[in-house]
């Protein structure tokens, strides 16, 4: 057994010294252009020259790209489940560039469920799931059909896959993952089936050894929420996010974001927030609805409502609600958002109605009116017409009392005879004695 190991790896080894050679009269830079010879880890990696797949590397881990035009390119060194490694480098025509890049794995296992894509035909090709650029490029062909114990393990689900080299596009198209199947992509044929793949255990994101490999993509995952979900206009709620395995992150209302991160966001109406979270994956789209508060309350009265000119009405106005809010009363103009304004009535007979505004920056409207009613004062009694004067009867002539012989006034003359009569009482009674 042990021989037979050892013949093995002898005619391994001497066709793959074989095909360096042949590759390596292949690989000759054109005469103006420069080359890129690379060695990486692991073995598997993929090379990326100006976002384009320029091919895998081989058994050895080794790869020479030719015909690369003189200028600074950016070269990437990617394999799935490993992070990946970008280098800006300068190429001179006729001469070769030379790269090495050891790339570090990513920790962690993939939970299920799991199907299989199998691509079959241009091997050598990168398969890209649901974008164009190398970010999105999850395995060269070869790591997918089966051969050799080689399996490309996704989420169930449904997948824009395109198979890419250089410039060219060799297939894309819409391919359905079920749970527990086989996915087979034929990019000659343009057809697929779908046939059982058995038990798929949680395993690595890649792991890989002599002529086999496995490479498993998680599940594109995103999570976005708002605090507080409601809030008054002109306050604001603070969207938290992050997501799993996702190229590319937007939120609505904000545009591109990180793959994780806060903002503070003030919405003037009522928004939901949708994050779209794209990868290999798939594509999460979770959402976050604010709520805002733009109701405004107001009051109008006037007081007294009933006035008799001339006279005096006190109008009271009280604006409430959030945000900054614009306040008018007609006919009086802008005014705050609340106050008192005494008016005089300065004629009667009419009613005067007064309209208070009131709106936020949120959409928040409101309107009340009140009326003040101006009575006349009441007229006085006209005055009645003078009549003419009677004339008067003449007056009879007054009677003149008796005169007494003398010119002593008569009080006098009594005074003296009541006199006379006391003293001859007293004679009268002296004799009595």
């Amino acid at each position: 057994m042990v021989i037979r190991r050892y013949k093995s790896m002898a005619v391994f080894a001497a066709f793959a010294v074989l095909l360096i050679a042949a590759s390596s009269n292949c690989l000759q830079a054109t005469e103006g252009l420069a080359k890129l010879k690379a060695r990486v880890r692991p073995y598997e990696a993929e090379i990326f020259i100006d976002g384009q797949h320029m091919g895998d590397f081989s058994w050895n881990g080794t790869l020479t790209v030719p015909d690369i035009g003189p200028g600074e390119h950016t070269v990437q060194v990617r394999n799935w489940g490993f992070a990946p490694q970008t280098f800006k480098l300068n190429f001179e025509a006729g001469k070769a560039t030379y790269l090495q890049a050891r790339l570090e794995p990513l920790s962690g296992s993939i939970s299920g469920p799991l199907g299989q894509i199998d691509v079959k035909g241009h091997h050598r090709g990168e398969i890209l799931l649901n974008g164009t650029t190398p970010e999105y490029g999850v395995a060269h062909g070869g790591e997918s059909h089966g051969r050799f114990h080689s399996k490309l393990l996704v989420p169930p689900g449904t997948y824009d896959l395109a198979m890419v080299h250089g410039d060219k596009t060799y297939w894309s198209g819409s391919v359905t993952v079920q749970e527990g199947h086989r996915t087979v992509v034929d990019t000659d044929k343009g057809t697929t089936l779908v046939a059982s793949a058995g038990p798929m255990p949680d395993p690595p994101r890649f792991e890989a050894g002599v002529l086999r490999s496995r490479t498993v993509v998680g599940k594109t995952e995103g999570n976005l929420t708002a605090v507080p979900a409601a809030i008054d206009c002109g306050d604001s709620s603070q969207l938290t996010w992050n997501s799993t395995d996702a190229v590319h992150t937007d939120i609505s209302g904000i545009g591109d974001v990180d793959a994780s991160g806060q903002q503070q966001m003030t919405p003037m109406a009522t928004t939901t927030y949708t994050m779209t979270a794209k990868g290999p994956g798939g594509v999460a789209t979770p959402t976050a609805t604010v709520t805002v508060n733009k109701d405004i309350d107001a009051s109008l009265t006037v007081s007294p409502s009933e006035v008799t000119y001339p006279g005096k009405a006190t109008i009271s106005w009280s604006v409430n609600g959030p945000g900054a809010k614009s306040v008018s009363l007609d006919p009086m103009g802008t005014v705050d958002a609340s106050g008192s304004r005494e008016v005089d009535v300065t004629n009667g007979d009419q009613n005067v109605t007064y309209t208070l505004h009131a709106t936020n920056r949120c959409g928040g409207d409101v309107t009340r009116t009140a009326s003040l009613h101006m009575i006349a004062a009441a007229q006085p009694a006209p005055l009645a017409e003078a009549q003419p004067a009677q004339q008067a009867e003449p007056a009879e002539p007054a009677k003149e009392l008796p005169k007494t012989a003398s010119e002593i006034p008569l009080l006098t003359l009594i005074g003296l005879a009541s006199l006379g009569a006391a003293l001859s009482l007293r004679e009268a009674a002296k004799r009595m004695v």
